[in-house]
């Protein structure tokens, strides 16, 4: 009886020894060994924009961020994309993924007619509907804690439509708020070469070139 007793204790000794040890051990060491999950790499989105069309377009806007306001053309021909920061006289080469029809992250400043595409439309309010750039544009609100987005979207291009004015404001620490507001005053598609004003040529003669010292 008592070797019977003994041998009770020790089994009942040796499995507080191993729930002990079980509770000890860290959950997340049974995946230590497993191949950590990479990050998402960021989408490139793009507005309802054909190839044909990202190949000859005009696109004029203008940012404005407290008192300072600059306007900006775009143009793109045969894959090249030339961007004006100076309403037009000077010009400089960007490559195709800085499109303004696309994003590739929410920090893009550009990018603004696919700006609707970053959030989830069960997000926004809609607002009614105001004009831009002689559009009917639906207004829609979107919050994200200190910060609020006005996106105005030409829902009538094509079947993502497009975002022709974004306000983007943001409460700093002294609670004073900061707007800035990228709004588009012309878009046209299938213009360059068609009339003097869009000839390609007049746009690349004012390429930006930098001379290099030997």
């Amino acid at each position: 009886m008592k070797l019977f007793k003994k041998i009770v204790l020790f089994a009942l000794a040796a499995i507080m020894v191993f729930s002990m040890v079980a509770c000890d051990k860290d959950p997340s060491d049974k995946n230590s060994d497993a191949t950590p999950t990479p990050k998402p790499t960021p989408a490139l989105l793009v507005c309802d924009v054909d190839q044909d069309q990202l190949n000859n377009y005009y696109v004029k806007f203008t940012v404005t961020e407290g008192d300072t306001k600059k306007e900006y053309i775009e143009v793109g021909y045969s894959a090249v994309i030339l961007r004006s920061e100076d309403n037009g006289e000077t010009f400089s080469v960007v490559p195709s993924a800085a499109s303004s029809f696309t994003i590739t992250d929410a920090a893009s400043d550009l990018g603004v007619f696919s700006a609707h595409l970053r959030y989830e439309k069960s997000q926004f309010e809609n607002q009614g509907t105001e004009t831009v750039a002689g559009k009917e544009c639906t207004h829609y609100f979107f919050k994200n804690g200190l910060f609020k987005y006005h996106l105005y979207v030409d829902e009538s291009f094509k079947a993502s439509g497009m975002t022709l004015k974004f306000v983007d404001e943001k409460t700093d620490h002294t609670g004073a708020v900061i707007t800035k507001t990228i709004e588009v005053e012309k878009v046209l598609f299938d213009v360059i070469n068609t009339a003097p004003e869009y000839n390609f040529a007049t746009f690349s003669d004012k390429i930006i070139v930098t001379e290099t010292t030997i």
